[in-house]
């Protein structure tokens, strides 16, 4: 049985960044970048007017200015703008060389040719000057970071259409067991309606990514078979990652040319979790309890994953603990569901209580995981402890 800290180590060893492709922005939220995003231009590309309203050259101490040209957005504009001279301008339009500012049309009043500033505008009111916002060349999202959707807009004004971005990773998730049942059948004796199916892919969806499914029977043969014909990056297997005689997944995939690196971790729930790779390849048996399939997703899986995307690990946070739970422990380090919140007072968390690995219940509120320190003593509110988010928001206290 080996330490958790010596699992990530493992995974971080082991699991490789993937190869990268260019999509279309559309396609690439969510994605990590495989190279920086840069701008090609100036933005804004010109001195741009902030508003509708008239551009006017400078002349100190006056207040009226021969009106000499339209200007509306779109249009390029070629002509100087003298000292007393006005130009009637809308917003986003170019602002013409040689003015000093541009005066709301609401502080502006035309007479014929003649258009009179009625309050004074200080240099440079509305305008937004060219390379305010970004020099041409500019890096605008660096290499390693996700896109979210907000970034498009930005992207696409300095001419970026596609990004270079790591390859999702192609998932399979074999879910062995012959007491599975779909959730949709009923529930005969003896049997169990399938939770690590729906849950690998509520968790997976989650982050963006989608995993082919296949429900196995306890049989050595099936499970040697879609191990050995899995083309996926990463093979997760539900169930059968322990030492029992029905339990295959580690004969399995030896027998598709896995080297097994970890069996059994110091972990409650999830003892007996399975990691592998060959080559560029990872995998992962899942005990087979769902309690123990949420804990071995967010504390192992998402980090291999995040690896393969070429992304940082997932990061522990701080919180102040404001309920506990009464557990006694059986030596090994736990893993507590946890309900994380965000206030006036910080980052506060409470635990959540559960009978056993097979115990769902936690789960509808869980958003974070503590893990115990290793101590005799076990959590005490008041205590700030490390938790592992399981989603990336938090509600307010």
């Amino acid at each position: 049985m080996i330490a958790i800290e010596q699992v990530w180590r493992l995974i971080d060893r082991k699991a490789s960044r993937l190869p990268e492709e260019d999509v279309p922005l559309d396609l690439a939220v969510g994605r990590v970048l495989a190279a920086p995003a840069r701008a090609d231009v100036d933005q804004p590309s010109f001195d741009q007017s902030a508003m509708d309203g008239f551009a006017f050259g400078a002349l100190p101490g006056k207040t009226s200015f021969r009106l000499v040209a339209h200007i509306a957005a779109g249009h390029a504009v070629s002509r100087r703008l003298r000292p007393g001279e006005a130009a009637r301008i809308l917003t986003g339009g170019m602002v013409p060389r040689g003015a000093v500012a541009v005066a709301r049309q609401e502080d502006c009043a035309v007479c014929g040719d003649m258009v009179r500033v009625r309050t004074p505008c200080p240099p440079d009111a509305n305008i937004r000057r060219r390379g305010a916002i970004l020099r041409a060349g500019a890096e605008i999202l660096s290499a390693g970071r996700r896109f979210l959707p907000g970034a498009a807009g930005l992207l696409a004004a300095c001419g970026i259409s596609h990004l270079r971005v790591v390859r999702r990773p192609k998932i399979e998730h074999l879910v062995t067991g012959d007491e599975i049942l779909p959730a949709n059948r009923p529930l005969a004796a003896g049997r169990l309606r399938d939770a690590n199916g729906p849950l690998l892919r509520a968790l997976l969806g989650a982050m963006g990514l989608r995993a082919r499914q296949k429900h196995l029977p306890d049989s050595a043969a099936a499970l040697r078979r879609a191990t050995q014909t899995s083309e996926a990056d990463l093979v997760l297997i539900s169930g059968g990652s322990g030492p029992g005689e029905r339990d295959h997944a580690r004969a399995a995939l030896e027998a598709a040319g896995f080297v097994i690196h970890c069996s059994s971790v110091n972990s409650r729930p999830g003892r007996p979790l399975i990691f592998a790779s060959r080559g560029q390849r990872v995998a992962f048996g899942l005990p087979g309890n769902p309690l123990a399939h949420f804990v071995g997703f967010h504390a192992f899986v998402r980090r291999a994953l995040a690896r393969m995307e070429g992304s940082a690990p997932p990061r522990f946070i701080r919180a102040t603990l404001r309920a506990v739970v009464r557990d006694p422990g059986d030596g090994r380090r736990s893993w507590f569901p946890a309900r994380l919140t965000s206030g006036a007072r910080g980052n506060e968390a409470r635990l959540l209580p559960w009978k056993h690995s097979g115990d769902l219940t936690p789960l509808v509120e869980a958003n974070a995981l503590l893990l115990d320190d290793g101590d005799v003593r076990p959590p005490r509110a008041g205590d700030c402890v490390a938790l592992l988010p399981t989603f990336d928001t938090m509600e307010a206290a």
